[in-house]
Parts: C-alpha cells; sequence; structure tokens
C-alpha cells in the first residue's frame, strides 16, 4: 500500500540528533558559539534531508503508519526502518478503535523494511471503511545515540551541514553532489521501501 492510502505520523520525535552540534563544529573547525543557533538550524535541515532521502529513521523515534485497510498481499511493510517494535495494532469496528492483541499477528525486525503479517491461522479482522481504519504505531530507528546511527550516514550529515555552512552567502540549498550521492547511496543499499 503506497501513496495517497497510507499517513505517517511522528507520535514521539527523536531525543537527540543523528549528529551533535559540537560534532558539527569540530568537523568544520569552529570553536566559537557566535553561529550555534544557524549550525543547529543547518544539522536538523542535514538530519531531515537524510531521513527523506534514505527513507529511514536514524534516532529511535515513535511513528503511527494510518491505513484506510489491511494490506492486500497479507504482509504490511512498515517504513522508516530499521523497525525496533511494534507497540500497538489498533483498527474501528463499529466506531471503537480496538488493539488487536500481538499473539494475532507476527513481526519481523529483521527485513528491511519491517514487516507484519497475521499470525497463522488467524486472518486480519474486519473493520470500518474509513480513511484511518488501521492504525500501527511502531517504533523504529538506529538506536537512541548518534554513535548508534552507520557512520556513513554520519559523514554525509556532516558534508551537508558544511555545504551550508560554506554557501550561505548564496543561499541555503541543498544540491546535487557526487560525494554525497555516492555516500546516501551507499547507506541506502538494502534498505529501501
Amino acid at each position: 500500500m503506497r501513496g495517497k492510502d497510507l499517513h505517517i505520523i511522528t507520535v514521539t520525535p527523536p531525543a537527540t540528533s543523528a549528529v551533535l552540534l559540537q560534532q558539527a563544529k569540530e568537523a568544520l573547525r569552529i570553536d566559537h558559539a557566535d553561529e550555534d543557533a544557524l549550525l543547529s538550524a543547518y544539522l536538523a535541515a542535514a538530519v531531515e534531508y537524510c531521513e527523506a532521502r534514505l527513507n529511514q529513521a536514524l534516532i529511535t523515534q515513535t511513528k503511527r503508519l494510518i491505513l484506510p485497510r489491511w494490506g492486500t498481499a497479507g504482509v504490511i511493510a512498515l517504513p522508516y526502518p530499521p523497525l525496533r517494535a511494534i507497540e500497538s495494532v489498533k483498527y474501528y469496528d463499529d466506531g471503537v478503535l480496538t488493539t488487536w492483541e500481538a499473539a494475532n499477528y507476527v513481526v519481523d525486525i529483521q527485513g528491511r523494511p519491517g514487516r507484519l503479517w497475521p499470525a497463522e491461522g488467524v486472518g486480519y479482522p474486519s473493520h470500518d471503511a474509513r480513511p484511518d481504519a488501521i492504525q500501527i504505531t511502531f517504533e523504529c530507528g538506529w538506536g537512541n545515540a548518534a554513535t548508534d546511527v552507520p557512520e556513513i550516514i554520519r559523514i554525509a550529515i556532516e558534508k551537508i551541514v558544511h555545504d551550508l555552512y560554506e554557501d550561505r552567502s548564496t543561499g541555503m540549498e541543498i544540491r546535487g553532489d557526487r560525494i554525497l550521492d555516492r555516500l546516501l547511496a551507499v547507506a541506502s543499499i538494502g534498505h529501501e521501501m
């Protein structure tokens, strides 16, 4: 299920950044705090760009996938790998948001993307016809610390911050760059939806 059929919201954002401000300053050889606000904005933009480009969650966060119906192939792929855990699977039945017990489904957290499907001998429960009929809340991301994020992704983030900082007088733009493209291409191998 793709596109207009699904909606994803962030329930709990990451508690930290994939690259810390001090790390970015060290990479840029900046030893003052005069531009911390600017660098923090560049860092947030770089992390958001990498997450969107890779379709991955970098630091542990909780997301909710909202669907109008269960997956037609029997398997629901969960976006923003790596999947860490399913917190809940809920569906609307006669107007009431009902929890589908964990014993009724199987979760694959090793795959990229993570997946969910009914346990053997169990089918998906019937649900109301509405755009938010199915709500799957899950935890995703490489881990709780910046050091949990693969180094190649952290290097790409630092490169983006560097480029934005160095080009700030000509306008902020994350432009095509062979080095950045190669870093993110390697980081995305095996992690595509």
